[in-house]
């Protein structure tokens, strides 16, 4: 229910991703619930923000929820309602960046210029490797008495697997001459359905 994690830097988009150490509690979310419920005339800055969300139960897997924690409103709601709480906005930040990057599903996005199809010079695939290796750096500090405020052993080499391999794969067809690279493509959805056909055209 704790995060404590490093710095993040990152210069290489038009704007740098900055992420000052810190730490990012689960009781948050529960507060941002709360402060919301006092809002007037049902508003709400953190509207992704519920109740499923606060408590999944057996739905723990499921992306949407999991989603609506990453999202930019639930961040602008930490910077509204705990200003001192900047660096668990920026962590939730970085990875709604790497979500909205790694599921491009146009040439051409009309919601976020990071959501366009990867292209050479766009520097995404060494984003990619520069949040892995951050994800290596977090995996190594040995914070005493604090080995269960990070990621698990298996979560941080799955996520570290990803990063790269998606970055190489990146660089690979860009390399092998095609225009643009649409991330989505590598996610295990279209990937279920393809082998999905295969399986039906074996006979």
């Amino acid at each position: 229910k704790r995060f404590l994690f490093p710095d993040f830097n990152f210069n290489g988009f038009k704007d740098p991703i900055i992420v000052c150490g810190g730490e990012i509690k689960w009781s948050t979310f529960h507060n941002i619930y709360e402060k919301d419920l006092t809002l007037d005339a049902g508003l709400r800055k953190a509207p992704k923000i519920t109740m499923k969300v606060l408590h999944p139960g057996n739905f723990k897997q499921n992306v949407s929820l999991a989603l609506a924690i990453f999202d930019e409103t639930t961040s602008a709601a930490i910077h509204s309602y705990f200003p001192d709480l900047k660096s668990s906005a920026d962590f939730l930040t970085l990875f709604n960046k790497w979500w909205v990057l790694s599921n491009s599903k146009c040439q051409y996005s009309a919601c976020n210029i990071l959501g366009n199809a990867v292209v050479s010079g766009d520097k995404k695939a060494e984003f990619l490797r520069e949040m892995a290796h951050w994800i290596e750096v977090w995996q190594s500090q040995k914070i005493p008495n604090c080995e269960k405020f990070t990621l698990s052993v298996q979560t941080a080499a799955a996520l570290i697997r990803t990063l790269n391999s998606h970055a190489s794969l990146i660089e690979d067809l860009l390399n092998d001459g095609y225009h643009f690279v649409l991330t989505a493509r590598f996610q295990s959805d279209p990937l279920e359905r393809r082998f999905g056909q295969y399986r039906q055209m074996s006979g």
